[in-house]
Parts: C-alpha cells; structure tokens; sequence
C-alpha cells in the first residue's frame, strides 16, 4: 500500500479524476479534518457516515438498513465519505475509486477522542465515549487494518502520511 502527503494525495485525486472517496481510521484519527481539507481543495461533498447510520438516541440502524442507505449514498458523485464502518466496506468497494486509511497511533488517537470529549459541546454519536469505542481505539491497527486491506483492493488504498 503506497504512503502519500497531503500534497501528494491531492495531485492522485485530481490527476485521476476520482469522484467518491472513503477516508477509514480509528476514532480520533483524523478522518473529518482530512475529509474537510480535501473538500475544500476539491468542492468535494462531505457524507459523514455517522449521521446516516444512527436512528433517534444515538441507536445504530440495523445492518439492512446501512446497505440501503449506503447504496443509496453511493449515487452521488464529487464525494468524500467519513466514516469506515467495516461491516458495510465490502459495498462501497464496487463503487468507490479511492479509500484513504489514516495513519495514527492508537496512542494519539485516544488521547485526541478525550480531547474531543472535553472541548466539544454537541458530540455525534459516533462520537460518544462507550467501551466498544475505547476497545476500537486501541485494537484498531490489529483488527481493522487488517479487515480493510482484505477488502479493498491494493489499487484502490493509499495510506495518509499526514500534513508536510
């Protein structure tokens, strides 16, 4: 898997035509800032998958229904999704030209989500401090790594390196 900068990332994105983008890392790692950035840089629209795969009470939506919706999603074009959500990847695969994993120590991760939990007033709820949260912050690069390198094909993943 090739390790690109943001610079380098852009100049990828641009220079292929890409038009739907996944960005997958752990909580805290930088998913919604390079998400922002790049959507600046590219007009790009912005599908936050916590907004769409959580009902009324923070509860997240039945399997099924995150298909539905993602497939639907999966229809717009100029977009960034922000979000992994690994037991949905395998449908996204078809039809996005570019996942971009974020490159973050589990460490730097938690220490950002506390940070988060502390500053920010009106938190998603992906966002939301819960055991599993915490157990997907520290066991992020040995199990979903893995789950999204054996998903998605080597031409399609590029690493973020970060900012230069």
């Amino acid at each position: 898997m090739k390790t690109l900068s943001y610079e380098n990332l852009l100049n990828l994105i641009l220079k292929n035509k890409v038009t739907k983008i996944n960005i997958c890392g752990s909580p805290a790692s930088g998913k919604s800032t390079l998400a922002e950035r790049l959507s600046e840089d590219t007009g790009f629209q912005i599908i936050d998958l916590d907004d769409y795969l959580y009902s009324s009470g923070c509860k997240r939506k039945i399997h099924q229904e995150d298909i539905t919706i993602i497939g639907e999603l999966l229809n717009i074009d100029n977009m960034i999704i922000d979000g992994t959500y690994t037991s949905s990847l395998k449908q996204r695969v078809k039809d996005v030209d570019l996942f971009i994993l974020t490159n973050s120590n589990n460490v730097k991760c938690l220490i950002r989500f506390c940070k988060r939990l502390l500053i920010k007033r009106n938190l998603k709820c992906g966002e939301k401090i819960t055991a599993k949260t915490l157990r997907l912050i520290w066991t992020y690069k040995q199990v979903e790594v893995k789950k999204i390198i054996s998903v998605i094909p080597k031409t399609k993943l590029i690493r973020f390196s970060g900012y230069e």
